[in-house]
């Protein structure tokens, strides 16, 4: 609503679901209804509004809506350079990336218009660059690396505020590797000359600080022309970290309902990967570990740690990129037994998303309604009959299927065959794109020479 207000009035009020009252904004001493929500998404959704908008037979909402599938699809193709870029073959990156895609809940998200995919990008972008900053390469600036950190970092914090309490733990993994590069002072140096540290890293530090600012700027501009204060950004007073900590992490990894190993079983087999990845890239390994856990205890703590009305654990999808970078090791040595019970998590993994992405939430939370239950009472999370799971098989039929290419009709499901016909040549364009850019090429490869 933000961005339709935008490119069609050139306003930023979400008054067209005014009706919806407090349930999606905050109303401003101006009277008009704003989004509470971060900024980072709008924004990221003006050119296809606007597009959607220039063409009316797309239509703004639905072209809009296309935004976390193309953001998706990026977050894949940058898992791959990631995996490569660590040092792992063309086949390893390319299924860490395909398992990213199909095995996780970023295909169901890919449908909505959810803040966590663009979250998710953004934070695995900020790691990617961090991976090699301040390098003495002759052909990119040092500074380069850490400036594009900080743009995405400072996108996933406008995306969602929360992401701010995250800022120490790229800081300190920037001034690690600054410290460690070769020729430099290194912690001892540093502790027997500590202006060693101010020295060593100032311009990379500069450089992932000021589009930070620039950022922290933009929110408290937003924040004043909408609310009249800087540090307002519309949640409501109720909307708070109040949720009884192990009672919100418990409910987010294991409950039937919203845990996090019956939405992705394939994440399991990040347990028996973690300690192969800590040997091999110890400190990105640290940066990955913290930022899942930071997630995990933040949103555990959160009135509504369930996420509401949403597929699975809403809340720890941004954390799901970087937790899929850490399963490179194991794939690369999948052998014999193993590489039966991978691919068999992976299968469930599959099966969970096809049906995540087939029925419509929207369906299960409704017939829970129904029970008596109160809305979100923890009865619909912990106890199995009222799996979200299992309650959305209920409503697998050809009525409920939620596809662009197949409508639902009185004599059965009319199937449109330009839209499926589309949607395949696209896969297979994507396909054989994929293919393009992965083959076997020395380290120091154009595609991975461009993004850094």
């Amino acid at each position: 609503s933000v961005a339709e207000s935008w490119v069609r009035r050139g306003e930023y009020d979400i008054n067209q679901i005014r009706w919806m009252g407090l349930q999606q904004g905050t109303f401003g001493p101006d009277g008009n209804l704003y989004c509470r929500k971060g900024l980072g998404t709008s924004l990221a959704a003006v050119p296809l509004a606007w597009l959607g908008l220039i063409v009316p037979a797309w239509g703004v909402v639905q072209t809009t809506m296309l935004l976390n599938a193309v953001i998706t699809a990026l977050t894949g193709m940058l898992i791959l350079l990631y995996v490569r870029r660590l040092g792992y073959e063309r086949s390893t990156a390319l299924v860490t990336a395909v398992v990213f895609g199909l095995g996780t809940m970023a295909w169901p998200y890919a449908k909505y218009l959810f803040s966590e995919p663009l979250s998710g990008f953004c934070l695995l972008a900020a790691a990617y660059f961090l991976l090699e900053p301040g390098s003495r390469r002759s052909d990119r600036p040092r500074w380069l690396p850490p400036l594009l950190a900080g743009i995405f970092l400072g996108l996933a914090v406008a995306t969602r505020f929360a992401n701010a309490v995250l800022i120490p733990i790229y800081v300190s993994v920037l001034v690690w590797h600054l410290l460690n590069r070769p020729g430099a002072a290194g912690w001892r140096g540093v502790r027997s000359n500590p202006a060693l540290l101010l020295s060593a890293t100032w311009r990379e530090l500069l450089a992932l600080g000021l589009p930070l600012l620039l950022w922290v700027v933009v929110m408290a501009v937003y924040n004043y022309v909408r609310f009249g204060n800087p540090l307002t950004t519309g949640y409501l007073p109720e909307e708070s970290f109040s949720a009884p900590w192990i009672l919100g992490i418990a409910g987010q990894l294991l409950s039937p309902g919203r845990g996090i190993v019956f939405f992705c079983p394939v994440l399991l087999a990040c347990l028996p990967a973690l300690p192969n990845f800590v040997r091999r890239h110890r400190l990105q390994a640290i940066l990955i570990l913290l930022t899942a856990g930071c997630y995990l205890l933040l949103y555990g703590k959160w009135f509504m740690w369930h996420g509401g009305f949403a597929w699975g654990p809403r809340f720890l999808v941004p954390a799901i990129p970087l937790l899929c970078v850490t399963l490179a090791p194991l794939i690369e040595g999948l052998r014999g037994k193993k590489r039966a019970v991978f691919w068999a998590l992976f299968a469930a993994s599959v099966a969970v998303q096809l049906l995540g992405v087939s029925v419509h939430f929207i369906h299960q939370q409704e017939a829970l309604l129904q029970t008596g239950l109160p809305l979100f009472d923890l009865a619909t999370f912990f106890n199995p009959r009222y799996s979200q799971l299992w309650g959305t098989v209920a409503f697998l039929t050809p009525a409920n299927l939620d596809f662009a290419w197949a409508q639902s009709t009185a004599a059965g499901v009319a199937i449109d065959w330009l839209s499926l016909a589309s949607g395949l040549l696209l896969v297979a364009l994507c396909a054989w794109a994929v293919l393009i850019v992965t083959r076997e090429t020395p380290p120091s490869s154009a595609y991975r020479g461009y993004l850094l």
